[in-house]
């Protein structure tokens, strides 16, 4: 199992396959590697792909600090190791540590491709019936991230999950926690959302591209006008449907970005 050091010596997990551009994925806080095995599978075709497992999570060793900019500094590690110049497929607070990543160390960083999660969701939400606009059910969520982590996660998993049933649901919720503990999701979850996304996403500039659908429970009615005035450089994309059940959308679009012809 190839590992890589962070700077503080944390040994790393990663997994790199295919050839051509670099693609990595920056998974959201709960998200394995696997559970995008569709949209990887399609990309090792014509792209070297890079997943990694962050400190405190699967096969990475590393006992904190699991602050943003510990996190950061490991990705920039990763990326670091296998050449640099990234592509990023970021999903939900991924897209936090690609965009950070990609504005601090452009040469690091291509552009940043947020198939899922808007990293503006919760200002352009602001006031809406969705999820993320609702202040009081997105309170409800963050009490029972304290209290109750899988139901919690059953409520993340469901709402951002239509194509599962109770059986899929079941085993996703159980594939998260036996990925990465209650308190390290916890603390990663407070500092994505202490986290300035509006200023970050304004820095990345035409980098940034974010796709955004209607079957999402998160996402307001007017998302895509909205994010694209908040945005004005970035590329807002309204798209078919989300990675996990059309990752021939999410690939598409990465291939445009890295100029390779499927």
């Amino acid at each position: 199992m190839p590992t890589i050091a962070a700077p503080d010596g944390a040994q790393l997990h990663v997994d790199v396959r295919g050839d051509g551009p670099l693609v990595v994925l920056a998974p959201g806080l709960w998200s394995p590697p696997q559970v995008y095995a569709a949209l990887l599978d399609d990309l090792t075709s014509d792209h070297r792909i890079l997943t990694y497992d962050p400190r405190g999570a699967g096969r990475s060793g590393g006992d904190g600090p699991y602050d943003l900019a510990t996190d950061v500094a490991d990705l920039a590690a990763v990326v670091e190791a296998n050449g640099g110049s990234a592509t990023f497929v970021a999903i939900g607070a991924g897209s936090t540590l690609a965009l950070h990543l990609t504005n601090e160390r452009p040469e690091l960083g291509r552009a940043v491709i947020c198939s899922a999660g808007s990293p503006v969701n919760r200002e352009v939400a602001r006031g809406s019936d969705s999820i993320a606009g609702s202040r009081s059910v997105f309170d409800l969520l963050s009490e029972m991230a304290q209290r109750d982590y899988r139901g919690f996660l059953r409520s993340i998993v469901t709402s951002t999950n239509p194509q599962l049933d109770e059986r899929g649901i079941v085993d996703r919720v159980r594939l998260v926690t036996d990925y990465t503990s209650h308190d390290v999701t916890l603390t990663r979850l407070q500092a994505w959302l202490g986290d300035d996304a509006v200023a970050t996403s304004l820095a990345a500039g035409d980098r940034l591209t974010i796709l955004l659908h209607g079957d999402d429970e998160w996402t307001s009615a007017n998302a895509v006008p909205a994010t694209r005035e908040l945005l004005p450089e970035a590329e807002v994309l309204e798209v078919e449907d989300g990675p996990l059940s059309r990752p021939d959308i999410t690939a598409a679009i990465v291939r445009r970005k890295t100029g390779v012809t499927a």
